[in-house]
């Protein structure tokens, strides 16, 4: 019974001893893995887990050199507790002498080299496993690297292809206003107004140097973003780091926002301060043409205003936004011709083509009238049928409506009287409720 006893007992502890492990490594690197942003509880705390990725695989390298040093403890364990119970088989040969079971000692020894071959095989599967499992890590890591770094790449080259259009489109756009600007001085000969091309030609200029900020300030920004991408910093440091970064292009990007604003007010103011001098120029010229008594008596008013047979007539229109040409003065040499607008809608931009026989007129001289309030620019253009005439405010400063003068253009007579005057493509900017409505078709120029 004591023999038999023994021999289960020490079957049991060789047991015990095969169930007792060290942990998967497969597993260990799982948790490895599993602990980069995942969340524990210990003692009722929640504590947030974070691996550098820089130091990711230094820290597996790590791990397995721990393990591999645990594999090696456990060789040794599984040989020394074959060699224990080798030693304990000897102490009872010597005690019991000749009622030693030699027979059940083979069995038992069988069993006991075959257990220690069985672990000693299940440890080599746990270390083969484990490195191919980190190769395998590696080389998983080293793809993804490569893969991420492409497409880095990628997006850094539409990136730059993108930032490079942005430049060109800033210096084409320039480029064609300064071309719409020749082709109107070649057009408009002496009556192109150098003056105030050369005060939007600073603007446009200012205006292109800010948007080339703006793209440098965005590339900039851009660099950042990437650096801080690369730099694989845990996720709590990232997240500060990125607050901060995304702080400053805020406050950047108001300081830049700002700049556009202060460059359209001081625009708008000097634009406003050149049309007030111009108009008080245009004004005594006004004065003078007015003064002038070849004109005659009829438009000793000012010389731009309504005939009296349009004073006799009252108020006029054909409904809401009519806009019609009215002859204002024609002394043989020079007609001007006013642009009236009846019962319009709010508005705070128009534009036409004014048409005409330029066989017999030629355009001199667009003035705008002063129905839209504020700041605003009057633009004009020759074509081949006319000229296209209008004016838009600048910024929203309120709109416009009810009777007025548009605007009032001056003409050459060089050809023979009677002769016509129309208005074509009519528009209209607001808060439009009416279609706009050319009241004249043809409105004749005689003598």
């Amino acid at each position: 019974m004591d023999k038999n006893f023994r021999t289960i007992l020490h079957l049991m502890i060789f047991s015990a001893i095969g169930l007792l492990t060290i942990g998967n490594p497969s597993d260990l690197y799982g948790q490895r893995r599993a602990s980069t942003g995942a969340e524990e509880k210990d003692h009722g705390q929640e504590e947030h887990h974070e691996i550098d990725p820089a130091r990711f695989f230094e820290e597996m390298e790590e791990e397995l050199t721990r393990i591999e040093a645990e594999w090696d403890r456990r060789r040794e364990e599984i040989n020394e507790h074959f060699q224990e119970w080798e030693a304990d088989v000897e102490r009872r040969r010597d005690r019991e002498g000749r009622d030693f079971d030699e027979q059940g000692s083979r069995v038992e020894r069988q069993h006991m080299e075959r257990r220690r071959e069985l672990e000693l095989r299940a440890l080599k599967i746990d270390e083969d496993f484990a490195r191919r499992n980190h190769e395998l890590m590696k080389q998983e890591h080293e793809e993804r690297q490569e893969l991420e770094a492409e497409f880095r790449a990628l997006d850094e080259s539409a990136h730059q292809a993108g930032s490079e259009r942005r430049r060109s489109e800033i210096d084409r756009h320039f480029a064609e206003w300064e071309a719409e600007q020749e082709e109107r001085r070649v057009e408009e000969g002496e009556d192109f107004d150098e003056e105030f091309y050369e005060l939007e030609r600073e603007h446009m200029e200012r205006r292109r140097e800010l948007e080339v900020s703006q793209m440098e300030l965005d590339e900039e920004l851009h660099a950042e973003h990437m650096e801080l991408d690369q730099q694989g910093l845990p996720e709590s440091r990232e997240r500060h780091a990125r607050r901060d970064l995304e702080r400053r292009e805020e406050r950047a990007r108001e300081e830049m926002e700002a700049d556009f604003r202060e460059l359209e007010e001081e625009w708008a103011k000097e634009a406003d301060e050149f049309r007030r001098n111009r108009d008080e120029q245009n004004h005594g010229l006004d004065e003078e043409w007015a003064d002038d008594t070849g004109h005659g008596e009829e438009d000793e008013d000012d010389g731009w205003g309504g005939s009296d047979e349009d004073d006799e007539e009252g108020p006029w229109s054909s409904g809401p936004n009519s806009v019609r040409l009215v002859v204002a003065s024609n002394d043989g040499d020079e007609v001007v011709v006013n642009i009236e607008i009846a019962e319009s809608d709010p508005i705070n931009g128009w534009g036409m083509l004014i048409d005409y026989d330029k066989d017999d007129l030629q355009f001199i001289q667009f003035i705008p009238g002063g129905f839209i309030g504020g700041t605003f620019i009057p633009i004009h253009a020759e074509n081949e049928t006319g000229v296209r005439v209008g004016a838009g405010q600048i910024g929203n400063q309120g709109m416009s409506e009810g009777d007025g003068v548009l605007g009032r253009i001056k003409l050459q007579i060089i050809g023979s009287l009677p002769t016509w005057i129309s208005i074509s493509d009519l528009q209209l900017k607001g808060d439009l409720e009416n279609e706009p409505n050319p009241v004249s078709d043809r409105t004749e120029i005689d003598r």
